[in-house]
């Protein structure tokens, strides 16, 4: 079941994933096994190179 609730939650996109990774850290209110499964979310994330990120940023921003 913690597998397929985080596929759903990578499936739902970025928000949902962030989501997803703040519940990683609650293991007050999360069982061992949910919280190891959704910490995926944080060594699975896809990153961006800054170069790519720097250009979307000036052209967000009009530069």
């Amino acid at each position: 079941m913690p597998e397929r609730l985080r596929a759903a939650l990578e499936a739902l996109g970025p928000t949902f994933v962030k989501f997803g990774q703040i519940l990683a850290t609650r293991t007050d209110l999360l069982e061992q096994r949910w919280t190891d499964e959704l910490e995926r979310l944080h060594s699975q994330a896809t990153t961006l190179p800054w170069d790519k990120l720097a250009a979307q940023i000036t052209a967000d921003l009009g530069g």
